[in-house]
Parts: structure tokens; sequence; C-alpha cells
């Protein structure tokens, strides 16, 4: 393939997503020239210096005076500062799209907090070149234990009760590729001890959240190499006789006053020293992200006035708006006193990282985006002032973005200053960040990652790129195809909403067989806050609507996922591939079970259809790339208190208990037992699945 030209490159600039083709990066090496070059390894600029780029690796940096760069790319670097790029050390990724703002707020490392395989597909692509972001590290999924109702801290986390297990599980993370292991709130001890055994047996960092009712000294001592948030910093710590709660329960007690109180005023700041002091010693790290505890604390007008909202998802938007005023309409105090506690609190741990940078403890530079009201990318900014506003020089808090993060990373040689043979991701400025760090905000003028320069005009597409996105359509209702010697006994479309925003699409068709068996097919598309999605199920069906065999196909923007699974001899067998490409199998031993509703939504309804009363029954689902028994508990709700049952009922209140988590749904469903309405509630998922009008079969 012959090497574009730059005017090839300007050509492609108005084409959709152009910055993603590797068939139109700029070849040969490109020079910035009399630049202010910040290397990060001094508070002092090298002035009128060029920085010579080949292949994404820096080639050399000198005066410019003593080099000859005829024949390069070149951009004049005059009164402009060069910098290295920024690392979000605490985010969640959420889908691809969002790598943009990343790049576009001048983040061009990221590490994502809670792994799953797509995101080892999308570093993989990354860094071949296949698809420009951030550089992407990924850590485990939350590993988390019960509270005291039997459910885990977050839905979808990996369960650790026995300490025993720790280590096949810790085994299995780290061969699947995470970079390290995340401990969660609900651990107890015994278990993060063993966690954090067997991560230092497999050679990764155990890092998350200070467990619930386990100091930071306990969580050292168990292996915590990195905390994350602060989460737990007062237990232990707190003046005047008191002891900082530690619920495992579902209440959330994070944002309660007296739990505010406890911090903006009891905290002992000499014992914070002197913890300090010893994760100094021991080189034991933090991610403070205080940014996500000062946005949890605003009043409604405020927090939905901000523009950066438009870089999220109007569901999101919408479910946040939400939760803003129902939090204010259970109050056990006034707005102001709230507001007052809870700004109290941001200052209490502010100088706590105040107190950690005096005493010489590492610090990183993280979010905690997309929790509520902290927008991806876009929050960096706000973190790097409230780093400034907690005592450290500009200078300072650039660090524990970029040459600290690589440090923590193990990634010095390659990454996180300006230096002949690290890698090129840069940011060039028009303001001198050392002197204000919001000139990374407001005077990002290119970024250079992976062999690429992406100018201002590049960078402001992207952004309009991603915003558009947020508004696409779910799209029409998706068809299916012909079926051949079986009965079709119902079929449907169905929208699934999200508040009053649409975010997918689905047809499903169920077909009775000679013999009483049953084939049921669904086929979903799906726009929203986690990208484009189609996913293909089919499923072969004893006559008692048990699993015998069922197929799944998913395509995302990253790549493709399928997983079969088959039951004989007492076992249901599972065989996946990932988007990674990674394959795996497991077993679990069971009876024949019923699809649950994450297998197949319309199968449970018309199965409600045809019961008379109330009922407790196992059912088939998937997690983790694996079979695991769900119980589904349901009873009929009617229609006047004290009325009778009539089969077939049409509105169920239905419970389904999994490993760590339990969802709570409601059923209408019609007389041919079709799912009409399914609302679906799930920590802070909340769904709407509804019939359409559209009939789903072939024209």
């Amino acid at each position: 393939m012959p090497r574009p030209t730059l005017q090839a490159r300007k050509a492609d600039a108005g084409r959709p997503g152009w910055w993603l083709d590797p068939a139109v990066r700029g070849r040969g090496p490109l020079a910035i020239t009399h630049a202010n070059v910040i290397t990060m390894e001094s508070s002092t600029p090298l002035p009128q210096h060029t920085v010579v780029i080949e292949d994404g690796v820096i080639r050399a940096l000198a005066p410019s005076a003593t080099l000859d760069v005829t024949g390069m790319r070149v951009i004049d670097g005059s009164n402009r500062y060069v910098m290295p790029g920024l690392a979000d050390m605490h985010t969640h990724i959420t889908d691809a799209g969002v790598c943009r703002l990343y790049l576009a707020n001048g983040i061009t490392r990221v590490r994502n907090m809670d792994g799953r395989p797509w995101h080892l597909a999308l570093s993989h692509r990354i860094a071949r070149g296949e698809r420009t972001g951030p550089r992407l590290v990924s850590v485990s999924p939350l590993i988390d234990g019960l509270g005291s109702h039997g459910l885990s801290a977050r839905p979808r986390s990996f369960i650790l009760t026995k300490p025993e297990d720790a280590e096949a599980l810790v085994r299995n993370l780290v061969a699947r590729g995470y970079s390290e292991i995340k401990a969660y709130q609900w651990l107890q001890l015994d278990a993060l001890r063993a966690l954090g055994a067997a991560a230092a047996r497999a050679g990764v960092r155990m890092a998350g959240h200070c467990p619930d009712g386990i100091t930071f000294e306990q969580a050292i001592e168990a292996g915590m190499s990195c905390f994350e948030h602060l989460t737990g910093i007062a237990n232990g710590r707190l003046r005047d006789g008191l002891q900082y709660p530690s619920p495992r329960d579902a209440a959330s007690r994070r944002a309660h006053p007296d739990t505010l109180d406890l911090i903006a005023n009891h905290l002992d700041f000499d014992a914070i020293r002197r913890l300090a002091a010893t994760m100094a010693a021991k080189n034991i790290w933090n991610c403070p992200t205080l940014v996500v505890w000062q946005k949890q604390i605003q009043l409604p007008e405020v927090a939905l006035a901000d523009p950066d909202l438009r870089y999220e998802h109007p569901s999101v938007a919408q479910e946040l708006e939400r939760m803003l005023r129902l939090r204010f309409s259970t109050l056990p105090c006034s707005r102001d006193e709230w507001i007052a506690l809870g700004r109290g609190r941001d200052s209490a741990l502010a100088r706590v990282v105040s107190i950690l940078h005096q005493e010489g403890a590492p610090l990183l530079l993280g979010t905690d985006a997309p929790n509520p009201f902290v927008i991806h990318g876009c929050s960096i900014h706000h973190e790097l002032a409230n780093l400034v506003n907690a005592g450290l020089s500009p200078y300072q808090a650039l660090r524990c973005g970029t040459t600290e993060a690589a440090r923590f990373l193990g990634e010095s040689a390659t990454l996180g200053s300006v230096a002949v043979g690290k890698q090129a991701d840069l940011l060039v400025l028009r303001s001198n960040p050392l002197q204000d760090v919001m000139a990374i905000r407001d005077s990002l003028e290119s970024v250079v990652v992976g062999g690429q320069c992406l100018t201002r005009a590049d960078l402001d597409r992207m952004l309009k790129e991603h915003a558009a996105s947020l508004s696409a359509r779910a799209g029409t209702i998706p068809e299916l195809g012909e079926v051949a010697e079986a009965e079709t006994v119902r079929h449907g479309a169905i929208e699934e909403w999200f508040g009053t925003i649409q975010l997918g699409t689905a047809s499903y068709r169920h077909c009775k067989r000679a013999d009483g068996s049953w084939t049921v097919e669904e086929h979903l598309r799906r726009s929203g806050p986690r990208g484009p999605q189609k996913v293909r199920t089919r499923l072969a069906l004893a006559a008692d609507w048990t699993v015998r065999s069922a197929q799944l196909e998913a395509e995302t923007d990253i790549g493709r996922e399928s997983i079969e699974v088959t039951w004989s001899a007492g076992e249901y067998r599972t065989r996946s591939r990932q988007a990674d490409g990674h394959e795996t199998e497991s077993s679990l031993s069971s009876q024949p079970l019923l699809p649950s509703e994450r297998l197949a939504f319309s199968v449970l309804p018309a199965w409600l259809g045809s019961q008379s009363g109330s009922v407790e029954v196992a059912a088939l689902g998937l997690e983790f790339e694996a079979a695991h028994c769900a119980k589904v508990t349901a009873a009929p709700v009617l229609d006047q208190p004290g009325g009778e049952l009539n089969p077939p009922c049409t509105n169920w209140r239905v419970s389904v208990a999994r490993p760590g988590e339990v969802a709570a749904q409601t059923y209408r469903v019609g007389g041919d037992g079709s799912l009409q309405h399914l609302q679906d509630a799930l920590f802070d998922s909340r769904r709407e699945l509804r019939a359409a009008a559209e009939d789903p079969l072939p024209r």
C-alpha cells in the first residue's frame, strides 16, 4: 500500500471515524520544532528544543539549532509547550467510543478498573495500531465478599468467601491478561489475605477498596499496595472515641449526613500522618479520585447545568437526575446542612491528600469516571486542580499522571516523560501547565499518540462525533429468518427503554416441533451508553421448557463473542470465544434448567403464562464466560385485593437471585404467553422491555 500523503489525509478528514483507520495515518518522521519541552523529569522546561518522532517513538530531543528537519513533517512549536500525555489511573471504560473523550482531553494512558474480555480486546487492538485510543491497561473484575444480606456490594462481581478459592481465581485472571487484582468493598479479612498472597505469588498487585471493617494497616499487611478513593481511610482514625460504621448491607451510608459528619469533623489527622509515613516507607500508593466525592455533593440545578453532560448518554443523564432528586427528597436534614457536611468531608479528604504528599506517600491521578457527573476525559482537569488545591505544585500534580503513573505501572523505561527512546505520547499546548494545570483543558492544540498527530481540528471533530453518537437510535426491529419443520406458536417485537430513552429493539419467535420440543430465537439490537451491540440467541428446549442447547453470538464495535451451551449426562458444558480471541470451557453439574431472563428474555414470561400460582424454580444463566444456576421466585399479582387466581395470570412479581445479586422484576404476560412488558431493577440499572406493534417476521 502506498504511503498516504498529507493531502490524502486531509481529504479523508471529513469521513466519520477517519482517525481510526490505519491506512490514513501520517508516515515518516515528525518534528515538533522550537518548543518549550517539559520532560517531567525536571520542573524547568527546555526552551527552543525540537522533538523528532518516528514510528511512535522519540528519536531525538535537542536544541532546535542543532537538528536538521529537512524532509520531515513539521509542527511549529514556537511559543508552545510539549509534555507527556496524561494517564487517568482510575476509570471504567464503558465502550470504545469514550476513547475519543480521553484523547481530546490529553489522556493517552488509562487504567481500567473493572475489566472484562472486551477491554482486553480493545487494549490489544490499540496496541497493534488497529484502533486509535489511549493505551489501555485493565485490572481484573471486582472480587468481593457478601454482605449481611447475602449480596455483593456491586452486581456481577466475582464472589470470594472461601480463602482456599483465591489461588485458582487469581491464577486464572492473571493468565487471562488482567494486570492487577481488584479487591472490593465486602471482602472479609481472611479472604483479603488469601487474595493478596495469591496475587503476590502471581507477580501482580492487589489494589482496590479497603473493605468495610478493615483498617488500612490490616489491608497493607494482607498485601494491598494501592488504595482507591481513600475508601475506609477513617476506619480506626476518628477522634472523640467514635467508630466509623462498616455496614455490609444494601443501604448506602457514604453520603448519609452522619457519615459525612464523621469525616468532616472527627478525623484524626495525627493518625493519618502516622499512616502516611508507613505508606511512604512501604511504597504503598493512593489514587484519591477526590472529584468523584465532590460530584456526589451537588444541588440538582448545579449538577444538571454541567456542560460536559453533553458527552454523556441521555439515558444516563436522565437516571442521574432521577437519583439526585430522589436523594434530596429523602434527606434527614436540610439541603444546606447536607451540602455543608459534604463540603466539610471533601475538605477533610483534601487534607488527607496533603498529608500523604507531605510524608512522601506516592499518589496517582484518577477520576473514577463515569460515576455520577464524573465524565470520561473531562473530569481529569478537575482532579488535577484538586491535587493543586491539596498543596501539590502544578509540577507535582502533573507527575501523578505522568512519571508516577509510569513508575506504578512498571513502564518508566517507555512512558511518562519526554526522552529519546520513549513512546511519543505527547501534548502540544499554547500555555504553560506548570503555571496553571488548567492549561491542558484550555490550550490543548495537538495530541501525538500511537504514531499519529491529532490536531485541534481533529480533536474537536472527535468530540462532535462522540456527542452525535449518543443520539443514535436503536434502529428498526430486527427481522427473523425462515424456519423449517416447526410450527410458530408465538412471536413478537420488543422495544428496550431506559426511562424515556429507547436503547434497543428485539424480535423473538417460539417454534414447537412435532415431539413437543421448542426452538427459540431472539435477535437484539442495542445502542446506548455501552455502545452499539447486536445479539443473536438460539435455544433448543425440551417440552418442559428446560435448556438442552443454546448458542449466543454478540457483535460490538470491538469484535465478536460466541457462547455454546449443551446439556448431557447431568451437566451443562459451556464453550465460549471472547472478543479478544480467548476460548474457555467449563461445566456445571445440574438437572435441566429453564433459561433465565438474561439467557432468553422471552421464555420466562411464556412459562409463567402457564402457571396458576406462586412458583420457585431454578434457571440457567451465563456470567464470566460460564454457566451458573439462578433461583427464580415468582408470584402473580392480583388485579384486585382479595381476588381469585384464574390462569392465565397476566401480572407477575419476580425475583431472580444469582451469586451475589438479586434482580427485582415485574412482568405483564399476554394470554398467549407473549411478553407485553418487563420492568427490571438491579442496583442502579432500571430498564423496561415493551411489546412493539411491528411484526418481526419476514414479509
